[in-house]
């Protein structure tokens, strides 16, 4: 049983490279941990993520990295021939794994909500807000400083 010293770095690993979609049959081996207690530890993640900047910091790196990976996977693909149409389909099947491994991984550090879905309704709901200052003359300060909040703010996974 690993000391609790050594507990937190290694759970913020986990914890990081689980929102960044590693396995966990994959973390059970790396870090000789039950499936359970792998679980457990992902569970309490998102409290570990939100405390920890190196997990954070690990979190944004992997980011980083998927989209530098989406850049280069897109020239690849296109430099394959017409003629080759497994390899084409293959390198599209692995831009949509980078892409979906992106996207949770966004929802997990809260750029997008976690139910995509959502994003029409709050936008639906920003729109009415605005509609409703615009109706009753709000002053234009009130609209700037809501706008500012709005931008500033994270999406709630």
């Amino acid at each position: 049983m690993a000391k609790a010293a050594e507990q937190a770095p290694r759970d913020e690993d986990i914890c990081a490279a689980h929102a960044g979609g590693a396995a966990v049959a994959d973390l059970m081996k790396k870090h000789k941990l039950s499936k359970s207690r792998i679980n457990q530890i992902v569970a309490a993640g998102g409290q570990l993520l939100k405390r920890s900047s190196s997990g954070l910091q690990l979190a944004e790196e992997r980011l980083t990295s998927y989209r530098e990976l989406y850049a280069e996977i897109r020239i690849f693909t296109a430099a394959i021939p017409a003629t080759q149409p497994a390899a084409k389909v293959g390198a599209y099947r692995l831009i949509f794994d980078v892409l979906g491994r992106q996207t949770s991984l966004e929802q997990k550090l809260g750029y997008l909500p976690g139910d995509l879905a959502d994003l029409g309704h709050m936008r639906e709901f920003a729109g009415t807000i605005f509609r409703i200052l615009e109706e009753h003359d709000a002053p234009p300060r009130i609209t700037e400083a809501l706008v500012a909040e709005l931008e500033n703010d994270r999406w709630q996974a």
